[in-house]
């Protein structure tokens, strides 16, 4: 994360300047942000604000769709320890581009987006109901491995309210996912959580 942080840190002022493709820029301007999210950069919120400026100026692409909603979320991310209605917004309109998005990036803004949505709402069976969409999406894309996280994650979700049937039932469908995957390490992680 260290590395990928500093050499798109370090383009970026030559892109700034206009050396090159806007669509390098953003880019650049994301695997900053999103790098210096992990590394608790504090100027991750300004890299974040000036990749969603730099993706809405560009012409309509379904890259440009795909890392404008990743923006989004990533800038909900922060939100989210604000309040809920500009995070919501954030989720709302970066879903929207999902649709159009096609298949660039789709499994880690799937991803990016319910985790976001849990974040933002408590509702387990709304949840539950969006979960159904993006594994549909994902399904389609065959992005298994994702489909995996995802219902793992829900699945960890449900067992810290107490929702431990429903836990146990996406428990014992994701290691046959993940065992049909050759993922011994994650059908040994489901076994354990579907002993706790």
């Amino acid at each position: 994360v260290q590395e990928a942080h500093q050499i798109a840190g370090s383009v970026l002022e030559p892109l700034r300047a206009g050396d090159g493709d806007p669509m390098w820029l953003a880019i650049a301007l994301f695997v900053t942000a999103q790098s210096g999210y992990f590394l608790e950069s504090p100027d991750t919120g300004a890299i974040i604000d000036e990749a969603l400026v730099t993706l809405r100026s560009l012409p309509d692409h379904p890259i440009r769709h795909s890392l404008l909603a990743l923006a989004m979320l990533a800038s909900a991310l922060i939100e989210a320890d604000k309040g809920h209605d500009v995070a919501q917004s954030l989720i709302d309109e970066a879903s929207a581009l999902i649709d159009q998005a096609g298949g660039y990036y789709l499994p880690w803004v799937e991803y990016l987006r319910m985790g976001l949505l849990w974040a933002v709402h408590e509702d387990p069976v709304v949840i539950g109901q969006k979960l159904q969409l993006s594994l549909e999406r994902l399904r389609a894309g065959r992005s298994y491995r994702v489909m995996g996280m995802l219902e793992s994650d829900y699945a960890h979700a449900l067992r810290e309210i107490g929702m431990i049937d429903e836990a146990a039932e996406i428990y014992r469908r994701t290691i046959v996912l993940w065992q049909d995957l050759g993922h011994r390490s994650a059908v040994a992680n489901q076994l354990e959580c579907l002993a706790y």
